[in-house]
């Protein structure tokens, strides 16, 4: 009995001492009183890299494309007739692209990324930042992780919080600048320090392979676009899903049924360039015109993220 008891023990360390070493995040802290008038959060700790596949796999539990209606969309809508032969072999995006655990993640909507961030908060003990109704336990969120759908009720956030969170715009800007003045982030050569689409083979590579900007962040331009918290309802489009559910599911004249499909009426702003991008596109990202707009629901073989914390 004594053996057994201390066999028990010795698998609960191990669960544990693993659960810690893949908790164990290199953040960078940044003094941000710079532009604390703007974000009223005078210092954060960032990630010096963007998501990785392990850890996100590790937090949610599942790599994105496990879902089938997400493997659909990964390898289908985004590679086209490669993606059509990745789902006759039954492989999935991550396994016939050799994208490996040290790899950013991709794939991941802007509700994947918030969840995981409040899910990486609990599991650190630390207060979540995003609440949908009010709530801050995702269980409690009515939301399908990697299936492309959006969520419908409020999404607010509590930059007071201590938890784990994306960077709002200013936050990324400001970070991508690193206290310098260059063409790119951290050099005036492309080479140095992003995987764009000349040295990329047009796909993600490992992190942390680059040289840093000024605040010892990696790849904050190149390999994969990143998604930041500025958050903008349509309204036209609330309207026009208004009408779609009062008329969703009604019988036609000829006795057939007309379903429709609502949008996702929230937007939210994504930057970084990826290995997709050209070495004019990757100039100057702190200025708008780089700038990209997306529904918060958009899934992409380019598109990541990294995460922050509010220290105060």
């Amino acid at each position: 009995m004594k053996k057994i008891f201390v066999v028990f023990i010795c698998i609960l360390l191990s669960i544990y001492n693993g659960f810690a070493q893949e908790l164990e995040l290199n953040m960078v802290q940044i003094d941000t009183t710079p532009i604390a008038d703007v974000t009223k959060v005078n210092s954060i700790e960032m990630l010096e890299h963007e998501v990785t596949l392990s850890l996100y796999e590790f937090v949610m539990g599942e790599k994105p494309e496990n879902l089938k209606k997400a493997d659909e969309n990964l390898a289908n809508s985004f590679l086209g007739s490669f993606g059509i032969k990745t789902k006759n072999n039954k492989k999935y995006y991550y396994q016939e692209t050799g994208i490996h655990d040290n790899h950013p993640v991709v794939g991941v909507s802007f509700y994947d990324a918030i969840y995981f961030c409040n899910r990486l908060s609990k599991l650190s003990g630390l207060k979540p930042v995003y609440a949908i109704g009010g709530y801050t336990d995702v269980d409690d969120w009515d939301y399908d992780i990697h299936t492309g759908n959006y969520i419908e009720k409020e999404i607010t956030q509590d930059l007071h919080s201590n938890g784990y969170r994306l960077p709002t715009e200013i936050e990324w800007l400001y970070a991508a600048k690193g206290g310098e003045d260059y063409i790119y982030s951290g050099s005036n050569n492309l080479d140095d320090v992003a995987w764009y689409s000349k040295n990329s083979k047009r796909t993600t590579q490992e992190i942390k392979q680059k040289e840093t900007n000024g605040f010892k962040l990696y790849d904050m331009i190149g390999n994969v676009k990143e998604w930041t918290f500025k958050t903008k309802l349509n309204r036209e489009i609330v309207i026009r899903n208004e009408e779609i559910k009062k008329n969703d599911g009604k019988k036609n004249a000829d006795g057939s049924t007309t379903f429709f499909i609502s949008e996702d009426p929230l937007y939210t702003s994504v930057h970084g360039k990826s290995f997709k991008s050209s070495s004019s596109e990757c100039k100057e990202i702190w200025y708008d015109i780089n700038r990209n707009i997306l529904s918060c629901n958009t899934q992409d073989i380019d598109l990541g993220f990294r995460i922050v914390r509010t220290v105060e």
